[in-house]
């Protein structure tokens, strides 16, 4: 269990899937690799709050066209590219 692990993502010069689709960066959000310092916290808690506003708002963060949040699965991103509703789904499938 755990919340995706999450990080800056930036087009390769060389080329991808997600590059075909005129992206050039964006968040990256693992939806199958739980962050390392979330990964036990079933182990020493009863009870678990998802505070999931963030995914929703946070403009600076997400923007839809500069830097939208682009969902990877495998360590391939999901195509074609979700909204964050369906990633917020991916993910809690997984934890």
């Amino acid at each position: 269990t755990g919340t995706p692990v999450q990080s800056r993502w930036l087009a390769n010069a060389n080329g991808g899937e997600l590059e075909a689709l005129g992206y050039k960066e964006g968040y990256r959000v693992d939806v199958d690799v739980p962050d390392s310092t979330w990964a036990k916290a079933a182990s020493f808690h009863d009870i678990l709050i998802f505070n999931t506003g963030h995914w929703w708002w946070a403009p600076a963060k997400f923007d839809p066209v500069k830097s939208p949040m682009l969902f990877f699965e495998k360590d391939k991103p999901v195509i074609p590219p979700v909204q964050p509703n369906v990633g917020l789904d991916m993910v809690l499938k997984h934890m």
